[in-house]
């Protein structure tokens, strides 16, 4: 089975519960045999916004988008993004 796995951090950058869980979930399914790819956001200031990278951890593909919330303008701006549907 293909797994997507879709959290707004995750470790090491964010460590709160959901963060935390969504690892957890990782792992097992990793264990169980499973194909998963996890998209999430970071934030770093020094890198366009946007931005994409990948990493490979433990045989998982972890995909980062950049999103410093730069070009939000109101509270809906920070769910309801266009360019990020776009990648």
């Amino acid at each position: 089975m293909r797994v997507l796995v879709v959290v707004h951090g995750y470790p090491p950058h964010a460590l709160g519960g959901t963060e935390l869980h969504a690892e957890a979930l990782v792992n097992a399914l990793q264990a169980a045999g499973e194909d998963l790819v996890v998209l999430t956001r970071e934030q770093d200031q020094n890198r366009p916004d946007y931005a994409v990278r990948e990493e490979r951890r433990n045989g998982t593909r972890i995909v980062w988008i950049n999103n410093t919330f730069r070009a939000a303008r109101s509270f809906a701006d920070t769910y309801r993004n266009e360019a990020i549907g776009r990648i």
